[in-house]
């Protein structure tokens, strides 16, 4: 099974009255994430949370996940941007 290396990067978010939120900067916050290619974005939100990145009590059913593993994971809650994860190397078993 093939597993990822990750970067974790956070927004700086602009509101905007009629778009929601803008982002206007990103930041690296964590290296070196590795996430194996079964992961559900469930999982991936757990892991978010253990982490503190989102909110725990946050309800995991409003936040979604876009993207490709073997190149950016987008993460949203309810819509709005939260941050993503840039894939730095695939790695084999």
């Amino acid at each position: 099974m093939k597993s990822y290396l990750f970067n974790l990067f956070n927004y700086d978010l602009w509101a905007d009255e009629e778009n929601g939120y803008v982002v206007n900067n990103v930041f690296l916050i964590e290296k070196d994430i590795v996430i194996t290619e079964d992961a559900s974005d469930e999982d991936i939100i757990r892991l978010l949370k253990r982490m503190n990145i989102v909110n725990k009590f946050a309800k995991n059913k409003k936040f979604s996940i876009d993207g490709e593993f073997d190149y950016t994971l987008y993460v949203d809650y309810n819509g709005d941007p939260v941050c993503e994860l840039r894939c730095t190397k695939i790695l084999e078993d």
